[in-house]
């Protein structure tokens, strides 16, 4: 009951902080053993932050090149 609850909550992409406190696992062992529900966090954030500022960040920013690279992973495991 509680790896559907948590799968299922990683899916629907809530706060792995909320997650964390509402069933007491650790960030690390969400990451372990629910890694693939886990979106990337990451990218999601730095997408939001863009919205903001579309001009934002330059294509010679070392976080640009980061964003890319991680599209390309996301592309290729299908997230």
């Amino acid at each position: 009951m509680k790896d559907t609850y948590i799968s299922t909550a990683l899916t629907a992409g809530v706060n792995t902080a909320w997650l964390e406190a509402q069933t007491g696992v650790r960030y690390e062992t969400l990451r372990r053993h629910y890694g693939k529900w886990l979106r990337t966090e990451g990218t999601d954030q730095l997408k939001k932050m863009a919205r903001l500022a579309p001009s934002w960040p330059p294509a010679r920013c070392r976080i640009y090149k980061m964003m890319k690279l991680m599209g390309k992973m996301n592309a290729r495991r299908g997230t």
